[in-house]
């Protein structure tokens, strides 16, 4: 017996033709023998109803053509809200599950998440004193909420956000079209910047040198101490960082 029989009984919802919001036909058809619910989530308000009807229906696999088996059963998935909102359906209104569940759908569209477009991501830029780390747990964090996207662009956005120009000018010389593959070469970035931190090092995060001279003449900052001996020159832009105990592809 499914759930909805075995908490109201087969002769009481016979006897309640009239109140139900299933037809005839629905309540009348018989169940399978040993048929066992399924353990389903419980739709809430923050679920897209489409999404539950797909796990709805993908529980109750071994059963997907026995219509009046679905309808029967999927009030007992809908938890307080939809319980609400199925109670108050017109009687006999409901003769299928593609009633039932586009009428569900419609319902709690509200429900569906917004995707965000990948404009977004040009707005997320990295902060003045953020870590690599920390931004790109942020940004992936971000691109997971966008809807379809190529990869290529979610690339630019990430390059064009960031503070360490030496990540942003290797990135661009990588010409990488694979998100994940940025991710990986970002991310030994990452690593080498908390590792140079743990150990009491210096960060810089890159940036031309001001001043009228040519890059190649730039001066270096003026650093006292151990750091000063660990400085090297970035021929390429005239940029001036630091070693790092971690030494990144270039």
């Amino acid at each position: 017996m499914d759930a909805l029989v075995r908490r109201y009984g087969r002769n009481e919802l016979l006897d309640d033709e009239s109140e139900s919001s299933f037809t005839n036909g629905v309540l009348r058809m018989p169940f399978p023998e040993r048929f066992r619910m399924p353990h389903i989530e419980q739709f809430k308000k923050d679920i897209d109803p489409k999404e539950h009807v797909r796990r709805y229906k993908s529980a109750m696999a071994q059963y997907v053509h026995n219509d009046a088996l679905l309808c029967l059963n999927f009030p007992q998935t809908l938890g307080d809200l939809g319980s609400r909102w199925f109670d108050r359906l017109p009687a006999a209104s409901i003769s299928s599950f593609s009633e039932l569940s586009k009428a569900f759908s419609r319902q709690f569209l509200g429900n569906v998440h917004r995707k965000k477009s990948v404009a977004h991501l040009s707005q997320l830029k990295q902060g003045k004193d953020e870590s690599l780390k920390r931004y790109l747990g942020r940004f992936d964090q971000e691109v997971s909420e966008i809807g379809s996207a190529n990869d290529e662009a979610i690339i630019a956005a990430f390059i064009n956000n960031l503070q360490n120009s030496q990540l942003s000018f290797d990135l661009r010389r990588a010409r990488l079209t694979s998100y994940a593959d940025m991710m990986d070469m970002a991310g030994g970035y990452a690593l080498a910047e908390e590792e140079e931190i743990a150990t009491g090092g210096y960060f810089v995060y890159g940036g031309r040198p001001e001043g009228s001279k040519a890059k190649d003449q730039a001066k270096a900052p003026d650093i006292k101490g151990d750091k000063q001996k660990n400085k090297t020159r970035d021929g390429r832009d005239g940029r001036w960082a630091y070693n790092l105990k971690t030494d990144q592809p270039r």
